[in-house]
């Protein structure tokens, strides 16, 4: 939720962690803040803390594997995350790092930027690789009823707070930009927010629209 407001967990990540990379993901109703944090040995693992900074968990030890995209369910007693190897899969895992379980297994599929439903019975993601499956997809949170939404170079999903509709950003390499778009969840043409205009970055930050929250977009 609001993955690109929540620079001051980005800071608190330094602070906490030196020059190490840390990215910032989502907050809990738990009052925890879960992010992925960078080491030396170059592989990212799955951290959390309060959101004053204290508190660190570390919740991964995968060698050879790194997680990333962290994001609590809205009750904030699972997370979901993407381990990355030789491919990137979805898993869950309990706030405490218990009852780990792989979500997904596709062996020739990328997966990426996993968020909850706000009812918590499903996960949207974006698939990057093949360029045959690239889009937003949905899957069950119990790893079944997988169904694609779009097709194309889209990223960042985000429900609406009453679950009916997903935003997410696509790029247009035409362009160079990207842009907002909302689709419903049930599936349909793609419907450009008109308030939102294509925006250049090199960093991006995707749309939000957790918590109730308009839909934005930040330049890098």
């Amino acid at each position: 939720m609001l993955r690109g407001l929540l620079l001051v967990a980005v800071l608190l990540s330094f602070v906490a962690f030196g020059a190490r990379l840390s990215s910032a993901a989502s907050p809990g109703l738990n009052g925890r803040i879960v992010f992925e944090h960078i080491g030396e040995s170059g592989g990212a693992q799955i951290y959390s803390m309060t959101s004053r900074g204290t508190k660190r968990h570390l919740l991964t030890r995968a060698r050879g594997a790194s997680g990333r995209s962290p994001f609590y369910s809205p009750g904030g007693r699972r997370i979901v995350f993407v381990r990355a190897f030789k491919e990137s899969d979805l898993w869950l895992i309990g706030s405490d790092g218990s009852h780990k379980r792989q979500l997904t297994r596709t062996r020739t599929t990328d997966e990426a930027d996993p968020s909850w439903s706000p009812d918590r019975k499903e996960i949207v993601f974006a698939v990057t690789r093949p360029a045959a499956q690239r889009g937003i997809w949905v899957l069950g949170a119990d790893g079944g009823q997988r169904r694609q939404l779009t097709s194309g170079a889209d990223g960042d999903p985000s429900w609406s707070p009453d679950g009916s509709e997903i935003a997410f950003d696509r790029y247009d390499a035409g362009t160079q930009t990207f842009g907002i778009f909302v689709v419903q969840t049930s599936g349909g043409p793609r419907c450009a927010s008109p308030a939102i205009p294509a925006y250049r970055t090199s960093n991006r930050t995707g749309p939000r629209t957790g918590a109730g929250s308009p839909l934005h977009q930040r330049p890098a």
